[in-house]
């Protein structure tokens, strides 16, 4: 059921936001790999924190895939909500001596996730890769109790999650992960849009 103000709102074209209000601008997760891997769960593959003089960068989280026939990447619980809007931040380096990964693909929440980041599997090779994208935590649906999950796979050329490392070797590198939840900047109050003035909700009547 909406209420009075957000009827208001739909019928001038406006959006509800409702999964966005009272976010504060503080990041959910902010990754350190000076000192070890920063609780990110290795899937098929050795994951090593605090690696340095990557591409002229230190404190990376790297993943050696094994040779198993399956998904192989990292992932970690970062408190993400389902249905909620992120800032997601990261960067990400592939060597260009792999046998078998060429790209990488970011995934948010559970489920049916939201795909943040996919390179296509042809991304560049021997050089650091920013990642900035605004996304919605999703999941296939709203009983699952557990959305808050990013999740981070090397792709094959073929652009395949599931395929087998034959060298069981192959590196990727991340980095500056920071994931921020987004909210209003300035709420404005129903007031203003009988008036001349823009009134917001930082009391006293302030406008």
């Amino acid at each position: 059921a909406l209420t009075a103000a957000e009827v208001e709102l739909v019928s001038r074209g406006q959006s509800l936001g409702f999964a966005d209000v009272g976010a504060d601008g503080t990041a959910i997760e902010t990754s350190v790999f000076s000192a070890g891997v920063d609780s990110y769960v290795q899937v098929n593959g050795t994951a090593d924190g605090n690696i340095d003089s990557i591409g002229g960068e230190d404190d990376t989280l790297r993943l050696t895939l094994n040779g198993t026939s399956n998904v192989h990447g990292v992932y970690k619980n970062v408190g993400s909500v389902y249905g909620k809007r992120y800032r997601f931040t990261a960067k990400y380096y592939i060597s260009s001596s792999n046998s078998d990964v060429t790209g990488l693909a970011f995934y948010f929440g559970a489920g049916n996730r939201t795909v943040i980041h996919s390179t296509g599997g042809a991304a560049a090779t021997d050089t650091w890769v920013e990642v900035n994208a605004e996304v919605i935590c999703g999941q296939d649906n709203a009983a699952i109790t557990n959305p808050e999950r990013l999740t981070v796979y090397a792709l094959n050329s073929s652009l395949a999650t599931v395929f087998t490392d034959s060298g069981s070797d192959d590196v990727f590198y991340l980095k500056d992960i920071v994931i921020t939840q987004l909210g209003e900047v300035l709420k404005f109050l129903p007031e203003s849009a009988a008036t001349a003035r823009w009134y917001n909700e930082g009391g006293a009547g302030s406008s």
